[in-house]
């Protein structure tokens, strides 16, 4: 993955999982016109992706979950917990007619760490958003590789 410039908005369980090497392609995967899947390459500047299905909690915002991803012909667990990153003063603050701010109820955090399941040293930083899950996997060897 090339970093910084990787956004990619997806709908529901469906994601795209950018990595370092070639891409194997899901299983029952439908082939795609290689102008199509150039054009996204392109778009999301990356060397190879993957689209695959991935099952997410039914529970809108869990305390701590895991996800199976395919990458690279294997199955790869991502078993997270849900973690602020907030500061200890973080407020949402609305502005109101006449310009005053007022407070307002922060909602539930959506960030969450954690790691490959049977990668010891890997570190996992993931959002689990309306529209799916976003995740970036620092393996302990270096390289990385993420789910949008």
């Amino acid at each position: 993955m090339r970093g910084e410039n990787t956004l990619f908005i997806v709908c529901a369980a469906a994601a795209v999982l950018l990595a370092c090497g070639p891409a194997a392609p899901a299983a029952g995967a439908a082939e795609m016109a290689p102008a199509a899947a150039d054009a996204i390459a392109a778009e999301l500047r990356v060397d190879a992706y993957a689209l695959c299905d991935i099952a997410l909690p039914d529970d809108e915002l869990p305390a701590a979950f895991s996800v199976t991803v395919p990458r690279e012909g294997r199955i790869e667990t991502l078993a997270v917990t849900r973690t602020s990153v907030r500061g200890r003063q973080f407020q949402v603050l609305a502005q109101v007619a006449g310009g005053a701010f007022v407070e307002l109820p922060a909602p539930p955090a959506r960030t969450c760490r954690g790691a490959v399941e049977g990668a010891p040293g890997s570190i996992v930083a993931a959002s689990l958003l309306p529209h799916g899950l976003s995740a970036c996997v620092l393996p302990r060897g270096g390289g990385g590789w993420a789910v949008r």
